[in-house]
């Protein structure tokens, strides 16, 4: 297998220390082994190989007997914004390597994949569900500002994963109707219930009672 055989099948290109760090990259490929043997990207500021470093980590973890864990679980706590900031830096630096690799694992996960996709379905269809019933809300001022929105967007993915296991329409219906004859109720969780289709539509703009 060539050099070239190698890095098509990581999904990586070939690019050498100089020019990955003209190009401001933090890794670069050579396709050849390092002297452990692994075949992977190094490091542009040490020319150390990603596995051999990320070996180098995992026994320091153990040999630290889960300390090491804890002092990055703390530091990542304390340094959130400057970690964001520099896993969005990376991540625009390295596009086409990130592409391969979700590629990659695509291919090699497929019933996984559409798991996640279909599970990323439902929460993007419940999300947009929430906030066309928050966009309602607000027109009719009953959504007040301080609800919490994150909540009312679980009821929504709640209703949706019920109507996938049930194999039946679900709606959230408002127990106090916004618009009621005799009475109006807020856009809050605890005005919320799960109940088929069928019935919120016969329901309508009543409470239960009927009134």
């Amino acid at each position: 297998m060539t050099e070239d055989d190698v890095a098509a099948n990581r999904g990586l290109q070939v690019i050498s220390r100089k020019e990955a760090r003209g190009k401001g990259l933090v890794h670069y490929y050579t396709g050849k082994p390092c002297k452990y043997g692994h075949v992977a990207r190094r490091l542009v500021s040490v020319r150390t190989c990603v596995e051999c470093s990320n070996e180098y980590m995992r026994k320091r973890v153990n040999a630290a007997d889960g300390k090491w864990k804890e002092y990055a679980k703390k530091y990542a706590e304390q340094n959130k914004d400057r970690l964001a900031k520099a896993r969005l830096v990376w991540q625009r630096a390295n596009k086409e390597y990130l592409y391969a690799m979700g590629k990659l694992y695509r291919e090699a996960n497929p019933e996984k994949t559409k798991a996640v996709y279909r599970e990323s379905k439902k929460r993007r269809r419940a999300k947009a569900t929430a906030d066309e019933r928050a966009r309602q809300a607000r027109k009719i001022n009953a959504q007040p500002k301080w609800v919490d929105k994150l909540a009312l967007q679980a009821i929504y993915e709640q209703c949706a994963r019920v109507s996938d296991m049930i194999g039946i329409k679900y709606h959230v219906d408002h127990i106090v109707p916004l618009q009621g004859k005799t009475v109006c109720g807020l856009h809050v969780p605890w005005n919320l219930q799960i109940i088929p289709a069928w019935l919120n539509m016969r329901k309508g703009n009543r409470l239960e009672s009927g009134t």
